[in-house]
């Protein structure tokens, strides 16, 4: 069956179907509202619950582990970290950890990022990567909409614990209230910051088998009010959703949910660490950069207004136009300077563009599963990397997987069989 597939890789599918901050920390139903916040214990040296043992997911890039994962000691793992999306640039974790048996799952899914706003360097449509989505959603409306992406029953809300609530309400308005004071430092208007937080049972089947899952989702949006160079006023809103899923066989949900509390990641202090400094060297190079091109102008301006200076005693007429020379060279700098900013964008999206498509790929390949397409409707599947062909019913949620190229379940298995296509994980043809 195919519902089960399609649940794990629900970011892949929203993407590009229904669903159009920042979210790196931890992923356990008991974090802090901060997109950064704790997680559930097993960093590098710290004591593990009974029963767990921990794995590391490795940053190649930084040839770092990034994140710490807790999960039952006889469960298998899979890992991976994500260098973010298109509208979000922040690293952030997938995996998958499952019990002997596979019944019983533990999933940090892919995060979902979009962005809106009047901003005129926003693009108009979707970048890929994020979801075609031009307004903020309450958690639980998101979570209803990730079910019937997902195709699986959503079975009904479940509460979230009240001081869960409270400590992320707190939290934003501590958050807020400092950003406030910052901008009014500086004659600004404030970033502003909320979040929300959302339990749901759903249903669905793995083959014969009944199953249930709890989802839990941490969703954070940010209001941020920008001005361009002439002081326009323009916001740019963006939104990130944090998914953990707890699954297991029908009746057996609640005691995987209380086995698996003190499972999940965590990030490594020492690769955030490592992450910041970069982001501080290439901020200060550029700063230096900004700074050198600054100096440069201003001796340039200097020599103008000496020689100005020495050309005083000339006619007034030849006086007025070296004036409006330098006007015109300060309106062609600003007008590179703006030039270079819009070719810089553009770089950055088509940089993003590719890194998804790789990034969708490795979460494919992570997780031992293939993204396929169906020639005639364009519906997307994810299904297992273990063979090279897959058929599809007519139903378009049963599967037929081969490695025979000949075979054929059409007149040999009841319904009509489409043969299906290997894509990218995001969908796009290779």
């Amino acid at each position: 069956m195919l519902i089960n597939a399609k649940f794990g890789c629900a970011a892949a599918l929203a993407v590009g179907v229904v669903l159009g901050g920042s979210a790196r920390g931890g992923d356990g139903a008991s974090s802090p509202p901060s997109s950064r916040g704790g997680a559930p214990p097993g960093g590098a040296g710290a004591p593990l619950p009974p029963g767990m043992r921990q794995e590391a997911i490795h940053d190649r890039a930084m040839n770092m582990d990034a994140y710490f994962v807790a999960i039952p000691a006889d469960w298998n793992f899979q890992g991976a970290v994500l260098m973010g999306t298109a509208c979000s640039t922040e690293a952030f974790p997938a995996f998958r950890a499952s019990s002997p048996d596979g019944l019983t799952q533990l999933e940090r899914l892919p995060r979902f990022d979009w962005k809106w706003g009047d901003a005129p360097w926003l693009p108009r449509n979707t970048l890929r990567g994020c979801l075609p989505l031009r307004e903020a959603l309450s958690a639980s409306d998101f979570l209803k909409q990730l079910s019937a992406v997902s195709q699986v029953e959503y079975a009904g809300a479940v509460p979230v614990p009240g001081e869960k609530l409270a400590a992320m309400k707190k939290y934003f308005e501590q958050a807020n209230e400092a950003s406030a004071q910052m901008a009014a430092r500086f004659h600004l208007d404030p970033i502003i910051r909320q979040g929300d937080m959302a339990l749901a049972k759903v249903r669905y089947r793995n083959g014969s088998v009944p199953m249930e899952a709890l989802l839990f989702v941490n969703l954070i949006c940010t209001h941020n009010p920008v001005r361009d160079f002439k002081k326009r006023s323009f916001s740019v809103e963006s939104c990130s959703a944090t998914v953990r899923v707890v699954r297991s066989a029908s009746g057996k949900l609640d005691e995987a949910v209380q086995r698996l509390d003190p499972a999940g990641a965590r990030e490594n202090p020492q690769w955030v660490q490592a992450l910041m400094d970069l982001e501080n060297r290439r901020s200060q190079a550029m700063a230096q950069q900004s700074q050198a091109a600054f100096n440069q102008q201003m001796q340039l301006q200097n020599q103008q207004f000496q020689q100005s200076e020495a050309l005083k005693l000339q006619q007034h007429q030849q006086f007025q136009q070296s004036q409006a020379n330098q006007f015109q060279q300060h309106e062609q700098f600003l007008s590179t300077m703006q030039r270079g900013t819009d070719m810089s964008m553009y770089r950055a999206q088509q940089n993003a563009n590719a890194n998804h498509t790789a990034a969708s790929d490795t979460v494919d390949y992570a997780l031992g599963q293939q993204t396929v397409r169906d020639p005639n409707t364009g519906q997307l599947n994810k299904v297992s990397a273990g063979y090279n062909h897959t058929w599809v019913n007519d139903t378009g949620k049963v599967s037929y997987q081969t490695d025979n190229p000949s075979a054929n379940p059409n007149g040999y298995v009841q319904g009509n069989w489409t043969q299906q296509q290997q894509v990218h994980g995001d969908g796009t043809s290779k």
